[in-house]
Parts: C-alpha cells; sequence; structure tokens
C-alpha cells in the first residue's frame, strides 16, 4: 500500500537536499567573478598602456555586455576611441570625434562606433548591426 506520508517526507528532504546544493554553485561563481574582475583589470591595464605608451591619457570607460571602451587623448588634445572585445580580445583603435546629440562616434571604413553614456551602437553602411547597453562607465 502507497505511504502518502513517507512519500511526502522523501520528497521533502530531496528538495532540501537540492536546495541545500544550489550553494555550492554559487560559491564556484563568486570564484569566477573574481577570475573575470582580475581579467578585466588585466585587459583594462593592458589598454592603458597601449594608450600610455602611445603618450595618450585614458579620459573615459565604458563597458557592455561584450566590449570595453577606452577613450584616450593624444598630447595635442585629440580623442581616440579603444575598443576591445571580452570574447575574442581584438582591439582597435580609432579617431574618435563628439557629435552634439548623437555622442562620441568612431569610423572606420563603412563601420562606425557610437558611444553615450547609455550605450553603443555599431553600425555598417548605416545600418544597425549591434546595439548593447553600457553596464559601466566612469
Amino acid at each position: 500500500m502507497f505511504n502518502f506520508k513517507s512519500f511526502h517526507y522523501a520528497l521533502l528532504g530531496t528538495c532540501l537536499v537540492l536546495a541545500t546544493s544550489v550553494g555550492i554553485p554559487q560559491a564556484s561563481s563568486a570564484k569566477e567573478s573574481t577570475n573575470a574582475k582580475q581579467q578585466s583589470n588585466n585587459s583594462n591595464s593592458s589598454i592603458q598602456s597601449t594608450c600610455s605608451r602611445r603618450g595618450y591619457r585614458v579620459t573615459n570607460y565604458f563597458e557592455t555586455a561584450s566590449y570595453r571602451i577606452y577613450i584616450c587623448k593624444n598630447r595635442q588634445g585629440k580623442d581616440f576611441y579603444n575598443g576591445i572585445s571580452k570574447r575574442s580580445g581584438n582591439a582597435i583603435i580609432l579617431p574618435l570625434i563628439s557629435e552634439e546629440g548623437t555622442g562620441m562616434v568612431a569610423t572606420n571604413g563603412q563601420y562606425e562606433y557610437i558611444i553615450t553614456g547609455a550605450s553603443l551602437t555599431i553600425s555598417r553602411n548605416n545600418r544597425v548591426i549591434q546595439e548593447e547597453r553600457v553596464i559601466r562607465s566612469n
């Protein structure tokens, strides 16, 4: 005969075991988060070193889910867009202009990168191909 009370306690026990095991991945995630932060810091210093080697200084920083963007200024006061892909590590450095009402714009052939305090928009031939919200900036 089926004992509902025993089944109920067994089910409850299984749920408790599963609920407590959820804490284990969180500990792992914290470690991964620390590693990601260290990698982020390494990438930050890498780009800043690139700016420094060129005699530039970092004036602004923006981060989206996929990119880190540094705005650097050379000794003559000209701004540059420095973007690095979080996935591939590929980097691009382009002259930058500020357009009132648009944001800061960098152009690379048929590609245009527009960064504002709220988003990064990448266009090709005047068609938006990617847009990401800024998740961190200084």
